[in-house]
């Protein structure tokens, strides 16, 4: 799919999480932080799934996480319930 141009998030999520899996973790980061740009809002899951847990020590996956964190927060924020 990604050599035919794909360019959705669920295919770099998948393909981070296979690297992760693989011990790649640079080439995981790349593809997470690639997914969040395209619109990944996984974070929960991210911590709490195996698949990922091999980045979990990383500076860099914290930083990934704590920024998706916010963009989420601001999306909940920006909600306005029709009460």
């Amino acid at each position: 799919m990604m050599a035919a141009g794909v360019e959705r998030y669920g295919v770099y999520e998948l393909r981070a999480k296979v690297y992760a899996l693989e011990g790649k973790g640079d080439d995981a980061m790349r593809d997470l932080s690639k997914a969040a740009k395209l619109g990944w809002r996984n974070s929960w899951w991210a911590t709490h799934e195996p698949y990922l847990a091999s980045l979990s020590p990383r500076s860099d996956f914290q930083a990934l996480i704590n920024e998706v964190n916010r963009s989420n927060d601001q999306l909940n924020n920006n909600i306005k319930p029709d009460i």
